[in-house]
């Protein structure tokens, strides 16, 4: 989800479709869902919060989005990047270390 002003409600239905994610990507190993977006209203918000919160080292992680700020963020406190952009779809705004077609690719 694109970090900004939501209701409850809307959280809710966010982290519903996010477990609904998981689920369909059994392969894939997700440690952690950021998805209270009220109190994350920028891509530089959510990505300090997970910095922060989570005690990670920007060093070890990769970051895989479709979402230059995100992209952009992550390069700047040291991730690695990884972007997911479909065959023919629009290259983005910002490079990234690593280019997937879907989440699953993810290894």
């Amino acid at each position: 989800p694109i970090p900004g002003d939501f209701d409850i409600a809307s959280s809710n239905e966010i982290g519903k479709k996010m477990n609904s994610l998981v689920k369909q990507l059994p392969k894939v190993e997700f440690s952690t869902l950021v998805y209270k977006p009220s109190s994350l209203k920028s891509a530089e918000a959510v990505i300090d919060a997970a910095i922060l919160d989570l005690d990670i080292s920007p060093e070890l992680t990769l970051l895989v989005s479709d979402q230059d700020s995100l992209l952009r963020r992550g390069k700047d406190v040291g991730m690695h990047t990884c972007r997911v952009r479909k065959p023919n779809a629009r290259r983005g705004d910002v490079s990234a270390q690593y280019t997937i077609e879907d989440v699953q690719s993810v290894h």
